[in-house]
Protein backbone atom coordinates (compact mmCIF):
# COMPACT_ATOMS: atom_id res chain seq x y z
CA UNK A 1 0.00 0.00 0.00
CA UNK A 2 2.79 2.31 0.83
CA UNK A 3 4.28 1.71 -2.70
CA UNK A 4 0.63 2.62 -4.07
CA UNK A 5 0.22 5.66 -2.03
CA UNK A 6 3.38 7.40 -3.23
CA UNK A 7 2.66 6.61 -6.79
CA UNK A 8 -0.46 8.59 -6.47
CA UNK A 9 0.65 11.35 -4.90
CA UNK A 10 3.34 11.69 -7.48
CA UNK A 11 0.94 11.30 -10.47
CA UNK A 12 -1.41 13.72 -8.68
CA UNK A 13 1.54 16.36 -8.35
CA UNK A 14 2.33 15.56 -11.98
CA UNK A 15 -0.85 16.48 -13.09
CA UNK A 16 -0.73 19.79 -11.53
CA UNK A 17 -4.41 20.16 -10.45
CA UNK A 18 -5.33 18.52 -13.36
CA UNK A 19 -6.30 15.03 -11.16
CA UNK A 20 -7.88 14.50 -7.78
CA UNK A 21 -6.92 11.64 -5.88
CA UNK A 22 -8.92 10.44 -2.70
CA UNK A 23 -8.36 8.25 0.39
CA UNK A 24 -11.55 6.35 1.66
CA UNK A 25 -11.86 4.78 4.73
CA UNK A 26 -14.15 1.80 3.25
CA UNK A 27 -15.63 0.85 6.80
CA UNK A 28 -16.49 4.85 7.98
CA UNK A 29 -17.57 5.73 4.62
CA UNK A 30 -19.94 2.66 3.71
CA UNK A 31 -22.48 4.91 1.91
CA UNK A 32 -19.88 6.48 -0.51
CA UNK A 33 -17.70 2.96 -1.12
CA UNK A 34 -22.04 1.94 -1.87
CA UNK A 35 -22.52 4.86 -4.16
CA UNK A 36 -19.14 4.12 -6.09
CA UNK A 37 -19.15 -0.02 -5.65
CA UNK A 38 -16.26 -0.13 -3.71
CA UNK A 39 -16.50 -3.73 -2.63
CA UNK A 40 -13.18 -3.92 -0.99
CA UNK A 41 -9.33 -2.12 -0.61
CA UNK A 42 -6.17 -3.73 -2.05
CA UNK A 43 -4.81 -4.57 1.58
Amino acid sequence: MIMMTAILEALAQEMDGKLTIYKLDVDTAQKVSAKFDITSDPL
